[in-house]
């Protein structure tokens, strides 16, 4: 595989370009809303996830910058994680 120093990640660029991972879901039928976080995410985030509030948004707008916010977080994460892996195996991607 070729080094790392050439290629640049999809989601480097300031507007993250992934997949939503993170639902913004509805209760019933009234308007108050939450944040159905994987259990994947949740175990990337671990602690990180507590010091955010991903229940009872009042609407869709108040609950996009949460939901942005731990997009970004957890690509950093992973970012971390898989950049350590790579380093510990000695290998390039």
């Amino acid at each position: 595989m070729a080094s790392r120093g050439g290629r640049v990640r999809k989601d480097s660029n300031q507007e993250i370009y992934v997949r939503d991972f993170i639902l913004i879901k509805k209760y019933a039928k009234n308007d108050m809303m939450y944040l159905h976080v994987p259990k994947w995410v949740k175990q990337t985030l671990k602690k990180s996830i507590n010091k955010f509030k991903i229940d009872n948004f009042d609407t869709y707008n108040s609950a996009i910058p949460i939901k942005k916010q731990i997009e970004k977080l957890f690509i950093e994460l992973e970012r971390k994680r898989i950049d350590e892996w790579f380093t510990k195996h000695e290998r390039h991607y």
